[in-house]
């Protein structure tokens, strides 16, 4: 059973885990995967996504941010901006 409402998986040559192996090289240009953001469509969490769609895109691309956020944590990579991060979760509550 999926119990979170986001995952990230990649398409393509390069997978999430070379890209981290990779990142952990020298060098600056490292190769990255393409990232994929898959949806839980069971979750409440993608409810709530839907019903922000169609009625406050605003808020549904603020939910979109946070989430893919969320799936970047769980398979283990930062996130940009924290700061705007915790904003942002903190501003739904």
């Amino acid at each position: 059973m999926v119990t979170h409402p986001v995952c990230l998986t990649s398409n393509g040559p390069i997978t999430l885990e070379m890209e981290k192996h990779f990142a952990t090289m020298p060098g600056e240009h490292k190769p990255k995967a393409e990232r994929v953001l898959e949806i839980n469509g069971e979750h409440k969490a993608f409810a709530a996504l839907c019903d922000a769609f169609a009625t406050d895109k605003e808020k549904a691309a603020q939910y979109a941010k946070i989430l893919y956020a969320q799936a970047l944590l769980i398979a283990g990579f930062a996130i940009e901006d924290p700061v705007e991060y915790a904003k942002m979760v903190c501003e739904l509550m």
